[in-house]
Order: structure tokens, then sequence, then C-alpha cells
């Protein structure tokens, strides 16, 4: 063998054992590694849930999100979310409103090009919503509207809350006055906007004529099967004498509804 050769050998070994990268035996190495830090009860009845990575393994991190279960180890699909934006090596996202009187759990997720990585759990209870953002302070039953006769009135009798069709109904009844109000989902903890049963939207009846959009209505789990809602302004139709068209009038209600 020339010493040519031998130079062009050595020369090929040297460029075969640069090019190989040595094999990470531990496996770990090549994911992710993510922490769930909390999960804090919002006023407003959600969830705030924050993670951290760890370490990003042997690749970039490419995403990151939450998965959340009423059980304590959630599947990383069940109720998943994914962090718009990662800062640096933490990220969060919003969950909610819950239900209140219900303990949920929350995990961390990463996943890099080689596969996914998944963190402990961490809980949340005592989610209420916080009633000192009402606009106004109503007292239980109570019912007023700027008509002419502007007296208070209380409500006698309700029914619970039920579903049809889309929407999830309930109603309200004075001697003179009935007060239907319609969710277009499940009704929980939190502020709606009376706009026609659309997207987090209620819809108000008073005395079978719809409430005019865009007014606030406040709901708050009272207990476990119970809803207060209330209402601090809307613009109502009250036809007040058989000789009168009636006119709009500005209505307020506080009531509590089973379901």
């Amino acid at each position: 063998m020339t010493k040519q050769t031998l130079i062009i050998i050595s020369t090929l070994a040297l460029l075969l054992v640069s090019a190989c990268k040595k094999v990470d035996r531990d496996v770990h190495n090549y994911i992710p590694r993510v922490e769930t830090v909390s999960a804090t009860p919002q006023p407003d009845g959600t969830v705030l849930v924050k993670g951290v990575i760890i370490s990003s393994g042997n690749t970039p991190t490419y995403f990151a999100g939450f998965c959340m279960d009423t059980i304590p180890l959630p599947c990383m699909l069940t109720n998943q979310v994914a962090a718009s934006v990662i800062v640096g090596d933490t990220f969060s996202c919003s969950y909610g409103p819950f239900p209140s009187f219900q303990k949920y759990y929350f995990r961390a997720w990463a996943a890099n090009a080689e596969n996914y990585a998944i963190g402990k759990a961490v809980s949340a209870d005592s989610i209420t919503f916080d009633t000192s953002g009402i606009g106004c302070h109503l007292a239980p039953g109570y019912l007023a509207y700027s008509g002419p006769f502007n007296i208070p009135d209380h409500f006698t009798h309700f029914d619970p809350l039920v579903q049809s069709a889309d929407a999830y109904t309930c109603w309200a009844y004075t001697d003179n006055h009935s007060i239907s109000v319609s969710f277009s989902g499940i009704p929980v903890s939190g502020v709606y906007t009376t706009n026609a049963l659309s997207s987090h939207g209620v819809q108000i009846l008073f005395d079978g004529v719809a409430a005019k959009d865009g007014a606030t209505v406040y709901v708050r789990q009272a207990s476990p099967g119970s809803l207060e809602i209330t209402i601090c302004s809307v613009q109502v139709f009250i036809n007040y004498s058989f000789s009168s068209p009636g006119d709009w009038f500005s209505m307020a209600a506080r009531f509590t509804v089973t379901y």
C-alpha cells in the first residue's frame, strides 16, 4: 500500500468520523421536558394556566399548550388548547368560564420534531364569578322598569332552565309581566350580551317581545343546580295601556332559577 493510498484512506476515515453523530442512549433527551406551573381562577370565572419548557430536547420546540379534564390525569387531546405565543420558555392559556363547585385538572404539553412530552397535573377549584364588577346592586327577586308608573315589582314564580332546540331558556314571572332569558349554550358564570343568541350571547323576551341588543347580562352559579341572573339595564317594549301603542323603557331584574 502506497503512502498516497494511506493518506486517502485516513482522510476518508476522518470525514466519516466527523460526519457521524453520537447516539444518545437516553430517549428522554430527544423530546422536550415541560412543567405545569399553575392554574389560577380569575374573577370572571375563567382559569389562567401557565407552563414552562424545562428543555426543548434535541430540536426546537414547535408547539406547546395544555389539556384539561375533571379527572386527575387528563389525556393530551382532552380539551386541548395550543398557546398562541411562547415567551422565552413560558406559555399560558385561558380556560372557561367554568361552572362553579367542580374541580378541574390541567396538564402542560410541548412538542418538537421528535415527539411530545406532557407534564404533571395541577388542579383548580373554588372557581367563582366576582360579582363586585356588576354595575348595579338589585335585591333578589327584583324587577323595575322606567315605564309610566315606575313601580318596582317582584317575581312570584319561575320556570327552570330547559333546552329547546339549540337554546337554553328560563322564565321568571311577576303578577303583571314575564321575562324569558335564552342562552346560545349551557350557561355558566360570566358576562353575556343580548345579541339574539349569537356566540356567548343571550336573548331576552319581555312579555313575549324581544329586548334590544347590546345589554349586559351577568350570570353567577349561586349553588349546584342554580343560576343567579342579573340584568342592570335593557331596553324592553312595554304596552302599558290597551289604548296606547306602547313604548321602549329601561328594565332591570335579578332572579335565580334552577336547572
